[in-house]
């Protein structure tokens, strides 16, 4: 019973609830401002004055089937007698059923992704690369690290499902957090009719219509291929890091020289490269801003820092793992390295601290680009996450005694 209170209880922190109230005010606030309204709502000499101005009408006129609605293109800051017509508008469509089922389904279908992401040629070539270049890795370099400082085959084989544990954690909650960013920030609700045939004679006519569509590349085409290169450098840095600590904490590495190790000669060349690699797609994420939407380009550079930062963080820990010739224990690694210990102990705080804070504006960015962009009421969803991470991000503190589990 006590599990199940809390599974299924939320309770939300002052924070949280001061994000969500803000959020989803932003969010009505941008609604009214790009909803239609009943023509018979709205002051008729404040509607007269408006047409007979010799100023640009700022109303459009929408028809609908039971009666004449206006949309309004020109007001940012919504007079009292547009917003109490858009109210009341409003307040009439929320007494129908069926508007309301309609509008909920718009808001949350993502069904258009199958055809932008799931089938798009382009985004297969792509994803199925970076999922053979990290098995290849896995298997030929970063497996093969543990082999000759562990002799106990029991313990490596613990090592390894600890690790695949870990690592299909994170698979999961990357994976679903940028099937969330697609369709509920990324990309919006479109029909394209010149895609889809009404009478469709049987299957073979629908799975050749949706192939047809496979075409296109939309926005979220492009991100889904971006969102895999940073799958690829996260989790490459991740499963490194892994291995190298789980290696020292796990292992029998009297005596040994890690320079003669070649998997991790090749490790280190790796993570070089992966270095190079995301500081030429964060120079290519600077280029973003000549073809894409500002929000837009704001995301792709965020994520670009991250893997960069993520890249120059993994490279500076294993690099002072290996800078000892000679390691026999876990306390003379703290003995030997000392103040470079100390000194990777302030660069841990650094990045953390970098990590929330870049993490605070991604998600930030998210619900801002959900709410005026896309519409979609679901980008909200991501306060909580926002929330935790400024928490973090003012939890980080300087440990004085060095650890070397603290270092991971």
């Amino acid at each position: 019973m006590e599990w199940v209170q809390n599974r299924f209880t939320f309770p939300l922190s002052f924070l949280e609830v001061t994000i969500l109230i803000s959020a989803t005010s932003a969010w009505f606030w941008n609604f009214l401002k790009i909803s239609t309204f009943y023509l018979g709502y709205f002051p008729q000499d404040l509607l007269r004055q408006s047409i007979s101005s010799d100023k640009i009408c700022p109303f459009a006129l929408d028809s609908e089937v039971d009666g004449l609605y206006v949309r309004d293109f020109t007001h940012h800051d919504l007079p009292g007698e547009l917003l109490a017509a858009k109210i009341a508008t409003f307040l009439d469509f929320a007494e129908t059923p069926e508007i309301i089922l309609k509008f909920i389904v718009d808001q949350m279908k993502i069904s258009h992704l199958f055809n932008e992401v799931l089938i798009s040629p382009r985004f297969l070539a792509v994803f199925f690369m970076i999922i053979f270049a990290i098995i290849l890795i896995d298997y030929f370099i970063v497996g093969r690290i543990s082999g000759e400082f562990i002799e106990d085959y029991q313990k490596l084989i613990e090592i390894e499902r600890e690790e695949t544990e870990t690592m299909q954690t994170f698979s999961r909650k990357f994976f679903g957090e940028k099937v969330l960013v697609l369709g509920f920030v990324i990309s919006q609700n479109f029909i394209d009719i010149s895609h889809f045939t009404p009478n469709l004679k049987d299957f073979s006519s629908f799975v050749n219509s949706k192939f047809s569509s496979a075409s296109i590349t939309g926005d979220s085409t492009i991100f889904a291929i971006w969102y895999c290169f940073v799958f690829f450098v996260f989790y490459v840095t991740q499963l490194i890091l892994m291995r190298f600590v789980l290696t020292l904490k796990n292992g029998q590495i009297k005596h040994r020289n890690l320079f003669s190790n070649p998997p991790i000669i090749c490790t280190s060349f790796l993570l070089l490269i992966l270095f190079t690699f995301s500081s030429f797609i964060y120079g290519i994420s600077l280029m973003a801003f000549n073809f894409l939407n500002t929000k837009y380009a704001a995301i792709l550079i965020i994520d670009a820092f991250q893997c960069w930062i993520r890249c120059a963080y993994t490279l500076l820990r294993v690099t002072l793992i290996i800078s000892t010739s000679k390691i026999t224990t876990d306390s003379e690694i703290l003995l030997k390295c000392g103040n470079s210990q100390r000194k990777l102990e302030i660069c841990k705080i650094f990045y953390e601290k970098i990590a929330h804070l870049l993490y605070i504006l991604q998600y930030s960015l998210y619900m801002v680009v959900g709410i005026t962009i896309t519409q979609k009421f679901a980008s909200i969803l991501f306060f909580r996450r926002l929330a935790k991470n400024i928490r973090m991000f003012f939890e980080t503190k300087f440990e004085e005694d060095l650890d070397l589990d603290k270092l991971i």
